[in-house]
């Protein structure tokens, strides 16, 4: 882009130069050049370089600083080693998104429920009546943080927001990660977007969780370290934001999100490669077999005597008949076991349903034998890798 706007600028009269000018802006907006209304959005830009996690107040960030007592941290390459280091740094180890910083914020601590941290910054211009944003953000899990939770979010206001101590501030995202989505992720990155529409005049946003602690859904990893402690801590990274002309030229992830999530929330479990027997059935039928039923019962069992067990029933087909009908057949037949497994006693709550219909053969569908171990359920252990936070 650079070699061309120097090749016009060089070859153009100055008679001509409003036009080039026009073009290039065009040019511009066709490649996606958007202004990022945050200034330091990748928290590469520093007065200095930090040297520990912050204990009183935020000084070291250009663009950005705190709301209230609470503390949210900054972590650069240039402080490897220490405790504000990248990758590595007290609250765990993660390659920024890009660059070589990012920042850092307690979402809920469970010993101080109302305890809140904040990073606020000026946008580079004030909003107008009825214009379009879109706010980007990435977000990834600390290690040590022992919890994790769904409350996080973009509040746009006037004036900065001040709390006097470190509570939640009284203010309600406009922009918010959806609920029962949990930021667990630690291992990479996760993008959240959603489009905003201003009131006007709009010159300041803050970031942090703005739900008080009743409205939280809290859980506790399972594999926490010992020396983890008991709050929810996100690394955040990449903030953007963008205005567009409509809501359509957002991402909007966060609603694709929304419409997944459930309760409980599926990704907090981790998925275990372990399956039982399958399940298998007669020809174009969803009725289970006595030899089916045997085998329900020892799974119920199983689950029973283990409830933090979680299991994703999945149904197939074998390849005759449409693929609608097998479609249908499949969900049919992994019904049939979830009814039977909660007739043991199994909760439903725990039975997760998946159908496939005749896509996932594990044999020949030229062979009656093949067929046969085509028609068929299948269990999938989803193991928890968080529990309930009491």
């Amino acid at each position: 882009m650079q070699r061309i706007a120097h090749h016009i600028a060089f070859r153009s009269h100055p008679s001509n130069l409003r036009g080039w000018l026009s073009f290039l802006f065009l040019l511009a907006a066709a490649s996606g050049w958007s202004q990022n209304l945050i200034s330091n959005g990748s928290f590469e830009d520093k007065e200095w370089c930090p040297n520990d996690y912050t204990q009183s107040e935020l000084q070291t960030l250009k663009g950005w600083s705190q709301c209230n007592a609470g503390t949210p941290d900054h972590f650069d390459a240039c402080a490897a080693g220490s405790a504000s280091g990248v990758p590595k740094n007290v609250f765990g180890s993660q390659k920024p998104l890009d660059g070589k910083a990012y920042a850092g914020l307690v979402l809920y601590a469970s010993s101080k429920p109302n305890y809140r941290e904040y990073l606020h910054a000026e946008l580079q211009r004030p909003l107008k009546a009825g214009e379009w944003v879109c706010v980007e953000w990435w977000v990834c899990a600390a290690d040590m943080g022992r919890l994790i939770t769904d409350g996080m979010g973009f509040h746009f206001s006037l004036s900065p927001l001040r709390e006097v101590g470190e509570g939640r501030l009284d203010a309600v995202a406009q922009v918010e990660n959806p609920l029962l989505n949990l930021l667990s992720d630690r291992w990479s990155w996760t993008k959240l977007s959603d489009a905003f529409q201003a009131q006007g005049g709009e010159a300041h946003v803050t970031i942090g969780n703005f739900r008080p602690s009743v409205e939280l859904k809290v859980l506790e990893r399972r594999d926490a370290p010992s020396q983890s402690s008991a709050w929810a801590y996100v690394y955040l990274d990449g903030i953007r934001i963008i205005p567009v002309n409509r809501p359509e030229d957002c991402s909007c992830l966060n609603k694709t999100i929304a419409d997944a999530v459930t309760d409980p929330p599926w990704q907090v479990y981790q998925r275990e490669h372990v399956r039982w027997d399958a399940v298998l059935f007669e020809f174009d039928s969803s009725e289970l077999t006595e030899l089916a039923l045997v085998q329900l019962e020892a799974v119920a069992a199983e689950m029973r005597t283990n409830r933090f067990l979680v299991v994703e029933v999945n149904g197939h087909t074998d390849f005759i008949g449409t693929e609608a009908h097998n479609l249908a057949l499949s969900e049919q037949r992994a019904a049939s076991v979830l009814d039977a497994l909660k007739e043991r006693g199994v909760d439903p709550a725990r039975l997760k349903l998946a159908w496939y219909g005749s896509r996932n053969p594990v044999a020949d569908n030229a062979t009656e034998g093949g067929r046969q171990q085509n028609r068929r359920v299948e269990f999938e252990l989803l193991e928890h890798a968080f529990l309930p936070k009491q």
